[in-house]
């Protein structure tokens, strides 16, 4: 699950190498195992709630597993599944607040959900959120639609990056201008609804279409 940035697969000698380390600090007290933990970094490349609801539901169906694996290694114990990335912990919000018309992809993923949940509780398990990056809303995240656009909209985000223009070179394709800000001061990683780590934006703001609207000049590279 994920995209495979840290964790071990249920599945490996080394998750049952992991848990049986873990045995004799649990029985003298020593170590409590608390729960599981997921990531699902791959969310950021959704485009709709159905996809972040569905990447959500594959968290909670691979905790499942693993928990299966767990409990068949170490005594049983009440497990904390903690599972969200930012578009995945923000699509709750659809299961709290449905659409009156939801799509059927939507419908579909969010029964699949309530399906699931019930299989965690039924686990002896709980559920917790962790939202990633959420606290500062930025293009990357908008651009996966993981809850209506009433919600959040480009008027959402946190911040804008005030940068210098250091020289210009219009003879280099379409024009190309250096400014004092690169991928460090804008994210490490790129949104996938433009080539790039940011977009210029007007003082008055980004018209309020985002990132799959945005046009004009791209901070690259």
């Amino acid at each position: 699950m994920g995209s495979k940035r840290s964790g071990v697969l249920a599945s490996s000698h080394t998750f049952a190498e992991l848990v049986s380390a873990l045995l004799p600090l649990i029985k003298v007290g020593e170590c409590k195992l608390a729960g599981l933990y997921s990531h699902a970094g791959h969310s950021y490349y959704g485009s709709e709630p159905a996809t972040a609801i569905g990447i959500l539901n594959d968290e909670l169906r691979a905790l499942l597993n693993a928990a299966g694996t767990l409990r068949t290694l170490a005594p049983p114990t009440q497990l904390t599944f903690s599972v969200g990335a930012t578009p995945t912990t923000t699509a709750v919000y659809n299961l709290l607040h449905p659409s009156a018309s939801p799509s059927t992809a939507e419908a579909t993923a969010l029964t699949a959900l309530q399906s699931t949940i019930a299989e965690v509780k039924a686990a002896d398990a709980a559920i917790e959120l962790h939202a990633g990056v959420y606290p500062t809303l930025d293009m990357q995240q908008l651009a996966t639609h993981a809850r209506p656009h009433s919600q959040l909209s480009t008027s959402s985000i946190a911040l804008t990056i005030l940068a210098e223009v250091a020289s210009i070179y219009p003879d280099r394709g379409t024009g190309e201008a250096l400014i004092t800000a690169g991928s460090i001061a804008l994210g490490r990683e790129k949104c996938k609804s433009y080539e790039g780590f940011g977009v210029i934006s007007p003082w008055n703001g980004m018209p309020d279409t985002g990132p799959d609207g945005t046009g004009g000049w791209i901070v690259g590279a």
